[in-house]
């Protein structure tokens, strides 16, 4: 997973990272991704520890990425889900 970071002045380690992977609506993994001190404009790559997924004709997969902050902000409670 490459991440990259569009903020100007502030490193990712305001936020927390979780992913999942789903098959046909049911989560089959998830996990935390380890807390990103990418620097403003900079860009890391994640190694996620995914498994492929057992699936049945028909089924689909996805993988979500979710990134909420990991304090509270002036302008949000702690975990708000900012993407």
């Amino acid at each position: 997973l490459r991440v990259r970071n569009k903020n100007f002045f502030r490193s990712l380690a305001w936020l927390r990272g979780t992913w999942e992977v789903s098959v046909s609506g049911r989560v089959v993994q998830k996990g935390t991704l380890p807390v990103l001190k990418t620097a403003p404009g900079a860009t890391d790559n994640i190694s996620l520890p995914v498994r492929p997924p057992v699936m049945e004709p028909g089924d689909e997969a996805f993988l979500t990425i979710r990134f909420a902050t990991a304090a509270a902000e002036p302008w949000c409670e702690e975990g708000f889900e900012v993407a």
